[in-house]
């Protein structure tokens, strides 16, 4: 692992006072197990064995970069799909309007469903904001 010179107190830093970084290798085993969540696909295109990267996935640093990729990723899909949600409400739309009834009722079944589980996250939301708010006893 390589180091690098950092602020004290930092979460990525040693004991010694010196950030943490993934080598070059470790880095691409990890983008690869990031996507793929295979350890051999990850240790072909880091150039190692896959006992390697079993042992990299065990240190905090690769955990935490594997999640942030991850979570950067999840990021950019949640973002495709707000795009692609005013095409999929008028997919929905267009169904209810359907001249078929199956289709028509297979809309609005779509439709309830959907408006249901929203509501229950939103209720879920509400009563965990406000456990939240409560004063530790």
């Amino acid at each position: 692992m390589r180091l690098k010179v950092g602020k004290p107190g930092d979460p990525n830093m040693s004991e010694n006072g010196h950030e943490q970084m993934l080598t070059p290798a470790q880095q691409s085993a990890m983008e690869t197990f990031a996507r793929s969540g295979d350890a051999g696909e990850a240790a072909a295109s880091a150039g190692v064995s896959e006992r390697t990267v079993r042992r990299w996935r065990a240190l905090p640093l690769f955990q935490q970069t594997v999640r942030d990729v991850q979570r950067e990723a999840l990021l950019r899909i949640s973002l495709k799909m707000l795009q692609l949600g005013e095409s999929a409400v008028g997919a929905v739309e267009g169904g209810l309007n359907d001249p078929n009834t199956r289709v028509r009722l297979r809309a609005a079944e779509i439709l309830f469903s959907r408006l249901l589980e929203w509501r229950e996250l939103l209720d879920i939301e509400d009563r965990l904001e406000a456990l939240e708010k409560r004063p530790f006893d």
